[in-house]
């Protein structure tokens, strides 16, 4: 999964879409608590939101 696909999810679930990149990342992060993806999605997706962003979200 990435992030076009997760916007995706998002769309679908919200019945709108968003850019805000909070928005999604709160979405992303609920998608991998409920074990809708997996560690590796997560992380691959938070770093796709931060290069189109270029802010930190989440400190290592």
């Amino acid at each position: 999964m990435n992030l076009k696909e997760m916007k995706g999810k998002f769309e679908q679930f919200k019945n709108y879409s968003t850019e805000d990149h909070l928005e999604l990342l709160a979405f992303v992060k609920k998608a991998y608590v409920m074990n809708d993806i997996t560690i590796r999605q997560y992380r691959e997706i938070v770093k796709e939101i931060q290069e189109e962003t270029e802010e930190p979200i989440v400190r290592n």
